[in-house]
């Protein structure tokens, strides 16, 4: 398994069984075992060191690759640092998060149609600067590509029951320097 997808499934599996919720679990023991059984297995999968920070629906992973932070939820926030020159569909409610040494990742649902999250993301990301790339148009889901500055930014969305679910996916050099 490749070692970031590790890091991701890691972050899922600790905030789906509820590790971090002091509500569904009351027990710090139970926390502090979860976060180093967690630190463990991604040592023996990384060979080296890993520190995991959980709290509630949050969880950040440090090693020596960098920091890798996801939350979910109530919880879920914008990461640190996510390019401004990403448009972030607007009235969408974001579920959740990731940021890693190589970009960000971003989980949100829209009541909004297919056709108006594919138009406004191709005018909004053209307005920040980005060059669209491709697009693909596959009935029930809708994917845009685009270039900038080498970097690459992905959004696709899909109809998920009466709203659209929304993935925003950047990387590359200088995915971090929104400032």
């Amino acid at each position: 398994m490749d070692k970031k997808n590790l890091l991701v499934l890691t972050a899922g599996l600790l905030l789906a069984t509820g590790c971090g919720d002091r509500e569904k679990n009351a027990s710090p023991v139970g926390d502090r075992a979860a976060r180093k059984v967690s630190e463990k297995l991604i040592e023996a999968q990384m060979g080296g060191t890993a520190e995991v920070d959980i709290d509630k629906d949050t969880v950040s992973i440090r090693t020596e690759e960098g920091q890798f932070d996801y939350s979910a939820g109530a919880s879920a926030r914008l990461p640190e640092r996510f390019p401004s020159d990403v448009f972030v569909y607007e009235g969408a409610k974001l579920e959740s998060s990731m940021r890693t040494p190589d970009g960000f990742m971003l989980q949100m649902r829209s009541p909004d149609s297919l056709d108006k999250i594919a138009r406004v993301v191709g005018e909004k990301m053209k307005a920040k600067g980005w060059s669209q790339s491709a697009v693909f148009d596959m009935g029930g889901q809708s994917v845009l590509s685009f270039e900038k500055e080498g970097r690459n930014a992905t959004v696709s969305a899909n109809k998920d029951g009466d709203s659209s679910m929304i993935v925003i996916v950047v990387d590359g050099a200088g995915t971090a320097d929104s400032e």
